[in-house]
């Protein structure tokens, strides 16, 4: 079974909610995640599976020096 790091930054499908990772939960042979995301100040989470949300791999960057 594989799981995505915390951390991980993704798009919930069904309400276009960019947000990060923040647990995962392994019950049986479900995975749940925890999404953590901002909606104006206040800070919420959601618990989904993993076919309701999308990587955000277009925004993530390398990281080190430049030649």
């Amino acid at each position: 079974m594989e799981i995505y790091k915390c951390g991980t930054l993704v798009t919930v499908k069904l309400a276009n909610i960019k947000g990060m990772i923040t647990c995962c939960s392994i019950r049986f042979d479900k995975v749940n995640y925890e999404i953590t995301y901002f909606e104006g100040l206040l800070q919420r989470t959601i618990w989904v599976y993993e076919t309701e949300f999308e990587l955000n791999e277009s925004e993530t960057q390398k990281i080190g020096f430049k030649k």
